[in-house]
């Protein structure tokens, strides 16, 4: 009976020790972990992007100073746009989403209503003109390097890449202004300057375009009103704008179309 008592105790002893074993080595396991992580937090990526559809839920109504954006934007060639690679499905939704010009979307989302804008962006608020052009550049562009899939809100990836003699194809736009003063003058105007990501309100005007093709040109070269850089000479064509001469074929290269 005494040997019984005995071996029941010193199962519960070692029992015991085993415990307080399995908990320091628990305790020095979670220690070493978190010593390991702390160094990938540092260097972790910033914030995620957001499901897609939080954008369109929340941006259908005016949201203070934000106005009522998805279903103008639903209705342009970004939203229904349809190919392949990462041009055509922006994480990893079809389409051209609005983080892709906005940035990641998580902080946005998460944040209390009175902070909202301190933690989105918009295309405008970039800093250099350069940062602009990549913003669409990296799309509407074709260069050696290939797509640039690491492409953050703010980069600027024209030191990145080497853009391509236009061909005449789709997605281009950049390559055709390269050698015009839009792109080369470091005052120039950037696409933003004619064209919002969001489908204009007027259904008169050129999808994308935020004013008439002339009433854009004006703004800043006022001298050529009523096409008066021209000679009497010149037959103008009915109907004709200044992207008539300028932007042939709707190319983007700004400059006389020659015969």
């Amino acid at each position: 009976m005494v040997l019984s008592i005995f071996r029941e105790e010193a199962t519960k002893g070692m029992r015991l020790v085993n415990r307080q074993a399995m908990a320091a080595v628990l305790v020095v396991g979670v220690a070493v972990v978190v010593a390991m992580a702390l160094p990938a937090r540092a260097q972790a990526p910033g914030p995620e992007y957001a499901n897609e559809k939080l954008c369109q839920a929340c941006h259908k109504v005016v949201h203070g100073q934000s106005p009522a954006v998805t279903d103008n934007y639903l209705a342009t060639k970004h939203a229904t746009i349809t190919g392949e690679g990462p041009r055509y499905n922006f994480n990893g939704q079809p389409g051209v989403g609005c983080q892709a010009c906005h940035g990641p979307g998580t902080e946005h989302v998460k944040a209390p209503m009175d902070q909202k804008l301190a933690t989105g962006k918009t295309p405008a608020e970039l800093e250099t003109r350069e940062q602009k052009l990549s913003l669409c550049g990296r799309c509407h562009g074709q260069y050696d390097e290939g797509f640039v899939a690491d492409y953050k809100l703010g980069d600027n990836i024209l030191d990145k890449i080497t853009l391509k003699a236009p061909t005449g194809g789709k997605l281009e736009q950049l390559n055709e202004m390269k050698d015009s003063k839009h792109f080369t003058s470091p005052t120039g105007p950037v696409c933003i300057d004619c064209h919002t990501g969001h489908k204009a309100l007027d259904p008169n005007l050129v999808p994308q375009l935020v004013a008439p093709i002339n009433d854009l040109c004006l703004k800043c070269h006022p001298a050529n009103a009523g096409m008066a850089h021209l000679t009497p000479l010149t037959q103008i064509p009915d109907g004709a704008t200044c992207a008539t001469c300028h932007m042939p074929n709707k190319k983007h290269i700004f400059k006389v179309a020659r015969q």
